[in-house]
Parts: C-alpha cells; structure tokens; sequence
C-alpha cells in the first residue's frame, strides 16, 4: 500500500523554505508524543532545519515529543540533547506551557546521568511556570521531581516534604496513577531512613493497586520493592519469595535486564543467609541474563560476587578465574565511559558551535530591546513620576506662602499632612529609582552572605514604625530567630521594605500585616501577608513587568510607579530565588518569595 506522505517526501527536495517546514511539521505528525519510525525523522530534521522565525508553539510540543520518544527507548543523552533546545525554543516565543513540559524533561535527563544541581534547576524553573498559570499537575509533577532529587542526593527529609506536597495536588485531582506514583516514592524514601513499617505500608497499597487493575509490570515491580523491604528488615526468606514472585512474571513479559536485576537481588539473600552454593546459583543465571543484554556493569559485579563466594568455598582456583574476568568487565566500563565522554563532548561541541552562531544575534536583539525597555521606563519615571509630586509641593508652599493668613489652624495641619505624605512617597521612588539604574548598569556589587532573617524584618520595621501608626495598622513578625537565609543584604533589604510598604499602601487603617517563613528543601520561603484592598486578577499577571503602566492608588491615595515590585522580583532572581503574588479582591493579598537557606 502506497504511504499517503510519499508525494509530500518529494515535495521537499524542491520546497521553498517556510513550505518545507509546513511540509516538515505534517510529516512529524504523532499521537500522545508517539513517534513511529518515519516520523520521528521528519521531526528531528524539523528541528534542525529551523530558523529563528518559523518557531510557534507547535514546533515547541514537537522538540518535547522527540525528547520523550529518546526517553522512551532509553537514549537518554538525546532526550538530554531535545529536552534543552525545546527549553530554547520556548523560551524564543515566550510559550510557558511547552517551556514548562521541556524543564521537566530537562530534569528528568538530567537525574538519569547523575547531573543534580542541572536537575533540580530545571525542576524549580517548571515548578515557578506552572505556579504562574496555576497549573496543578504540573505543580504537582515538580514537587515530586524536586523529591526525585533529594532522594537521590540523601536528602531523604527534603524528599519527604516535597513528595507529601505533591501527593496532596494528585489527590485534589483525583490522579490515581500519581498518586501511586509518589507511593512508590515514598516507600523507598522511608525504605532509606529505616522506617521500614511505613515503607511496607506504601509497597502495599502500591501492590494492592496494581493488582485491582491486572497491571502485570506494576505487579512485578511492586514485589520487587516488598522484597527489597523485607530484605532490610532481615527477612530474607520472605524477601526471596517476593523476588520469585516478581521474577515469575518478568519472564512472561521477556524483561531480560530486570530478570537478572531479580536474580541479584536473590543471590543477595542467599549471601545473607549464608547460602553459598544457592546465592552461586542465582548469580549464574544472572550472569546469562547479563550476558544476553549485554550489561558489562552487571556482569562485572556477578563476577565479582562469585570470585567472593568461590574464596569462601575453598575454591581458590575458580575464585582467581571470575576476579580475572571482572577484571576484565570493568576494564570494559571504563573504556566505554570514556569513548562515550568523547562523543558526547565532540556531538556537544558541534551542535554548541551551530548554536551559538543563531544564538548572538538572537540575544543582541533581546539585550537591546531589555535595554530600551529599560531606558523608556526609566524616562518615563523621571519626566513623569518624579515631576508630578515635585508641581504637587511646589504648589502647595506657594499657596501658603502667599496665603497664610487665610487659612485656619486645621487647614495648615491638613497642608502639612499632604506634603509630608509627598515627601515621603517620593523619597521611596528616588531610592527605589537610583538602586534600580545601579543594578542595570552593573555598578551594585553582589554580594551573598548568611542572614537572620527575624532581626532584618525587625530593623526594616522599625524604619517604618511611623507608617504603621499613620494608618494604626497592626504589624507581625512570626519569622523564628534560628531561620537564616544565604542572600545579598542591601538587595534583601530592599526586597523586604518594598513588599512591607506595599502592604502597608493597601491595607486600610487598623488593618494587620504579617510576615512568616519556614524552610522548604535547601529554600526559605517568605510571605508578606496583609488583609487590605485585594489586587484584580488581571493586575497580577502585569505586577512583575517592566511594561506595566498601571498604578493603583493606596487605601489613603498614596501614589506609587510599580518600581518596587519590578525590583523585588530582579533582586530575588539574582539570590536566586521565585517570587508570586496571589489575592482576593477586599480580601487581602499574599506576596511569597523563596530565598537560598544558610550555607
């Protein structure tokens, strides 16, 4: 049967440019990121034919597809290699959707080759894109990559909190395969730390899960974990017969690599045991399975386990014949790690060299439109923010100069309230103005340092006692003194005052402030909370952004440019660091950052 693509294929050889990367797009079609063997082709080749121009979102979703299809068949640094160009590609036309699923599979490469920091970056950056959108699934999906991470850095009480968190999203979605998802994570974190009931009572309802739905793979895994369990408590007879269990039906489903993985794990308990001709046998028939998939790593260890039990046996001559032949699959490991780390590093040069050609035009053109971004706002400020509150004072001395006499008592009081309101708001915008041309002009050196975060609340509240007791507002400090943080300390500061004075701005007279923070992973995380005006919903969205014009007026007309918010959120992401707002409208607001903890 004639292939109905045929007469598009050839059509490509003598396309015009935006043609064949229309042809190009329909040729990589593909179902739930499925590729099949032709179009996975057209897909890569889409990807390497693109200009600057032809990204949309599609292209985005089509460079995610290709990272999971690498995934999928276990060439994990091409998935590493797709997963940072769709990150690229997103981030060009601003697609926070597409640039949410490519930091996840960024995160999801990154773990497998042992990259961490690369990891959890990538899972930080997916986690503050779908706080964005509100997008809990893949809120949820972060939190447990980030508890991925942990896990595998033994940071098992981090991985916890963030498994724990992510569990609560999938059931308030109803996500049954998550949440046995993060069951499984959970058995083996507690697994790790030794608590051993907990980590059964997971596997269990893991196993229990499986079995309602006949899922013969997740039955098998889930007896694996029951008998890695039962192995750490000692019980290694029930342990083998879980193994065994798991074994049964990984050879009806022909999963060569995992049968001898469970044949180890038999052999294991064996050795535990004090089985030696049993755990021998076991290993033997690993060795088969090893030799079948070709895993020198494996078979290195199975060689090295039977030398072992070879010496314990008395069998001395056997036990020098497999140490030479681990001797041997080690020597392999070694010289196909470094082969691999050459290619990999010669593939890496390569694409970079062709990347980096496209990406210094691409990020001039950015720098410069940052750069007049920056300067109209900065011209804006000046001819119109600051000249408006120095006519308002200018107006007002010359009324009283020129009419003193006329005015009351109560009438000189109110003048001298309003100036000094002016004064003070106007002070606020110098400040704020002068430190943000510092740090856009490189001239605010940065520098991190452990912080107690409870005394700089309290030195930043005390500078501003005078405003609290103007709109006898009620102001809290419920930060812990031994919390500490690791930031730059005038950019904290002014993080801080910013976020206090905004509340402060929009809370009504006897209002309430609180400040509170507790650490989540290797982060603190601040909010700044008030029970004042409420912002809109479409003002949120615009808070953090240099082209945000409008401003909003305080509880007692205090004017204000936005500035401050642009700053806090430039001065957070320099520590390192996320910030978001979130409110209801008469309600109050909740502005939440997160901070480095101390080093």
């Amino acid at each position: 049967m004639t292939d109905p693509r045929n007469h598009l294929i050839k059509e490509l050889a003598y396309a015009s440019h935006k043609r064949k990367i229309k042809i190009l797009k329909q040729l990589a079609q593909n179902t739930e990121n499925k590729f099949d063997s032709n179009s996975i082709q057209f897909a890569t080749r889409l990807i390497l034919d693109l200009k600057p121009s032809d990204v949309d979102e599609r292209i985005c979703d089509i460079a995610n597809s290709i990272s999971q299809h690498y995934k999928d068949k276990g060439l994990h640094d091409k998935s590493l290699e797709y997963a940072r160009k769709a990150v690229e590609l997103a981030s060009e036309i601003s697609y926070k959707k597409g640039l949410i699923t490519a930091n996840l599979k960024l995160a999801s490469a990154n773990t497998v080759f042992g990259n961490y920091k690369e990891a959890l970056d990538a899972s930080f950056n997916a986690l503050r894109l779908s706080e964005e959108i509100n997008n809990k699934s893949s809120i949820s999906q972060s939190l447990n990559n980030i508890g991925v991470i942990n896990c595998h850095t033994n940071k098992y009480e981090n991985s916890l909190t963030f498994f724990k968190r992510s569990l609560e999203i999938k059931r308030e979605l109803h996500d049954e395969a998550g949440i046995i998802n993060v069951y499984q994570n959970l058995s083996l974190v507690y697994n790790r730390l030794g608590k051993m009931e907990e980590a059964l009572n997971y596997a269990k309802k893991v196993l229990q899960h499986h079995q309602s739905l006949n899922n013969q793979r997740g039955i098998a895994q889930a007896y694996n974990n029951m008998g890695i369990i039962y192995s750490g408590l000692g019980e290694t007879n029930k342990a083998i017969e879980y193994f065994r269990n798991c074994l049964t039906i990984k050879k009806e489903l022909g999963d060569d690599w995992r049968i001898c993985n469970t044949l180890i794990s038999i052999a294991e308990c064996h050795k535990q045991n004090s089985q030696i001709e049993a755990a021998i046998h076991s290993y033997l028939q690993a060795q088969e399975y090893a030799i079948k998939v070709n895993a020198t790593d494996l078979l290195s260890a199975i060689y090295q386990d039977l030398s072992e039990l070879h010496y314990q046996k008395q069998d001395h001559q056997k036990a020098y014949e497999y140490l030479k032949k681990h001797i041997i699959e080690d020597k392999k490991i070694r010289n196909t790690e470094t082969e691999k780390q050459i290619t990999e590093l010669r593939s890496k040069f390569e694409m970079e060299k062709k990347e980096k050609e496209n990406e210094i035009y691409r990020l001039k053109n950015i720098e410069l439109a940052k750069a007049n971004a920056t300067k109209d706002k900065f011209f804006s400020i000046i001819s119109h923010d600051l000249r408006s509150p120095f006519a308002s004072l200018k107006g007002y001395t010359n009324l009283l100069l020129k009419r003193i006499d006329e005015f009351s008592k109560d009438d000189i009081i109110k003048f001298t309230e309003d100036i000094n309101k002016t004064i003070q708001s106007t002070n606020q915008l110098l400040e704020n103005l002068l430190t943000w041309s510092r740090f856009n002009t490189d001239e605010m050196p940065f520098k991190p340092e452990s912080l107690e975060l409870h005394k700089i609340v309290q030195d930043i509240s005390k500078s501003l006692s005078l405003n609290f007791k103007l709109k006898d507002l009620h102001f809290e400090n419920w930060i812990t003194k031994e919390l500490s943080v690791f930031a730059d300390q005038e950019m904290l500061k002014t993080i801080l005052r910013n976020l206090i004075s905004n509340a402060v701005k929009f809370t009504p007279e006897k209002g309430k402030i609180v400040i509170n923070a507790s650490k989540v992973g290797d982060y603190v995380e601040i909010t700044v909370k008030d029970n004042g005006v409420g912002i809109d919903k479409d003002k949120i969205k615009r808070l953090f952004s240099l082209n945000n014009k409008q401003t909003t007026r305080g509880t007692n007309y205090e004017k204000g440019t936005g500035l401050g918010l642009i700053l806090c959120k430039e001065f957070v992401e320099k520590n390192g660091g996320t910030i978001n707002a979130e409110s209801v409208v008469g309600k109050g607001s909740i502005f939440t950052m997160t901070i480095p903890a101390k080093r």
